[in-house]
């Protein structure tokens, strides 16, 4: 079938502003669909897409898209809600990237393990991570030959860099931890993410019910076929 007309590739992502910083500088070869569906298109499949970024296509859906226009608010942010989905299974990094890659023999998962630092060269080049097995307490040592990947979230990301020398100098200082690099905004301008939810009255059986869920039909179509009510959350 033809392709998604809200399918980004490439280029188009960065000129539509559509989520840019997901994306390294000179290689976008990503493909997001934005698909109402949690099927991907065959355009998709042949460009071989990573993530699987969906929205919801229901009446509720449309209604609050449409509310934006009627109120004469087109200048703000009227979206249905997006989620990473595939055939009717919460899709992540995990599935796409990391399962494949069990058979690997260059990669090796270390768990009850807690990283205590980076570890910096004199030139201020992570070089490696120290970490501690959780069990037992063991100091491991694990020397990077290419590069050092920190990816420990929005709270321990930053406060692994601490631990590692880099950041706030003076804060670094009260804690006695060597200053590696002075980084006064490390850690800082940190947003909570707000939810409203909003509850409301509907004159339609467009919503989610406890009838829909504890119904034979929608448990058939979703273990049969990866669609219905279960596939959209």
């Amino acid at each position: 079938g033809d392709a998604c007309p809200t399918e980004l590739r490439d280029d188009d992502i960065f000129e539509q502003n559509q989520y840019p910083s997901m994306l390294p500088t000179g290689s976008k070869s990503q493909l997001f669909n934005f698909c109402p569906s949690s099927t991907p298109s065959s355009s998709s499949q042949e460009h071989s897409p990573k993530l699987f970024v969906t929205t919801t296509d229901n009446v509720l859906s449309k209604a609050f898209t449409d509310a934006g226009a009627e109120l004469g608010l087109a200048n703000h942010n009227f979206n249905p809600a997006r989620y990473t989905i595939r055939n009717g299974i919460r899709w992540s990094s995990y599935h796409e990237y990391l399962r494949p890659a069990f058979g690997r023999a260059n990669l090796h998962v270390l768990t009850n393990s807690v990283v205590q630092r980076v570890i910096f060269d004199e030139a201020k080049r992570a070089v490696g991570v120290a970490l501690a097995d959780s069990a037992d307490g063991t100091a491991i040592v694990i020397n990077a030959l290419r590069e050092v990947i920190l990816s420990a979230g929005a709270f321990q990301t930053p406060q692994l860099l601490k631990l590692s020398g880099v950041g706030p100098a003076a804060e670094l200082k009260r804690h006695n931890v060597p200053l590696v690099h002075d980084a006064p905004q490390l850690g800082q301008n940190l947003f909570d993410h707000l939810n409203l939810p909003l509850y409301v009255s509907i004159n339609t059986t467009a919503s989610v019910t406890l009838n829909k869920i504890a119904n034979l039909h929608s448990i058939y179509n979703y273990l049969k076929h990866g669609t219905g009510v279960f596939s959209s959350t």
